[in-house]
């Protein structure tokens, strides 16, 4: 009779802390980014972004952390007078972006031209290992944990709750407007972002390639952009870079060859942002760039994207998806 009431009061117990933690988390939510099966908190933030967007968009940027710090729509706004969204995110390649335009961007968005960034950095382009696609595919909701969430924060947010230090940084930066109502990641200028990893010289890395997996998601994602009407720009990012020598080897690079060999193929623009040097004085660090670096790369990006190497198609039904099969293509 004791052991019995012992576990009632523990079970009332439990109960009370559940229903606490749950209101918590729904008096809090409103200060985070809405949950996604996307693996990274920021890109949770880019969704949000995405979702709260009313103006008709002309252009998207997609791609990594250069072109989400480098490419400034308010800037693309003013001098050549496009809407355009930065929807790039962290550590993309194109297997990443091919769910996340799909999943996320095109049917809100609709947008006319597409602009696709790649980055010389063999970490996030050149290797077969994927762990943003990887996470992903890994973290989808189903079954009883995708009938919880409807009811519960505490399910829906979970992944939130267990990187909490993650989260947490995460609404600082949104209350510090790190990103502007475009997406466009403002947290390197300001300095609230001060670090990334170091890179390896870029000269040394030109033996590089991207791997056949990312090759044939490149081609199907610009293959399909086009076949909906939406025109496709491919754009090599600047790549940080203290001589001449350095820049040659980069812009004859495999892998920078494989990309415009794939452009060529499908018939979609292409800019090699490296046919200038882009010297250390333009980064902030190895992969972002000063105020002075977006204003160049952004005009750069401007021209050809109001050039005829970007005819702009009809704007993209809401109805459109990637091909079937996008998850097993890999």
């Amino acid at each position: 009779m004791r052991r019995t009431a012992e576990l009632g009061i523990v079970a009332v117990a439990l109960l009370v802390t559940l229903v606490s933690a749950e209101v918590g988390v729904r008096m809090l939510g409103g200060r985070l980014p809405d949950p996604s099966p996307w693996p990274s908190l920021e890109s949770e933030v880019k969704a949000t972004l995405v979702g709260t967007v009313s103006a008709q968009i002309d252009v998207v940027l997609v791609g990594d952390s250069t072109m989400e710090s480098g490419v400034d729509p308010a800037r693309l706004r003013s001098r050549v007078g496009i809407e355009a969204f930065n929807a790039a995110i962290p550590f993309s390649t194109p297997l990443a972006m091919e769910a996340w335009l799909e999943e996320v961007v095109l049917a809100r968005l609709q947008p006319r031209v597409v602009v696709i960034g790649l980055g010389f950095d063999p970490a996030q382009t050149a290797a077969d290992d994927d762990p943003l696609r990887r996470a992903l595919d890994a973290d989808e909701d189903g079954g009883v944990w995708e009938m919880l969430g409807r009811y519960s924060e505490l399910v829906r947010r979970r992944r939130q709750l267990r990187d909490w230090p993650e989260t947490l940084r995460t609404v600082r930066a949104l209350e510090s407007n790190t990103w502007t109502a475009e997406g466009f990641q403002t947290g390197y200028l300001r300095g609230t972002i001060r670090s990334v990893n170091e890179v390896e010289d870029p000269a040394r890395q030109a033996s590089a390639t991207m791997s056949a997996d990312n090759v044939a998601a490149l081609s199907r994602l610009g293959r399909h952009l086009t076949e909906e009407g939406i025109a496709v720009v491919v754009v090599m990012e600047p790549v940080r870079c203290p001589n001449e020598a350095c820049r040659v080897a980069v812009v004859t690079s495999p892998y920078h060859r494989q990309v415009s060999a794939v452009a060529r193929r499908l018939g979609v623009g292409f800019l090699d942002t490296n046919t200038r040097r882009w010297g250390p004085e333009l980064f902030v660090d190895d992969l972002h760039l000063t105020a002075e670096g977006v204003q160049r790369f952004t005009d750069e990006v401007g021209r050809i994207v109001t050039s005829p190497m970007a005819t702009v198609g009809p704007r993209v039904p809401a109805s459109v998806r990637m091909p079937a099969g996008r998850r097993s293509g890999r």
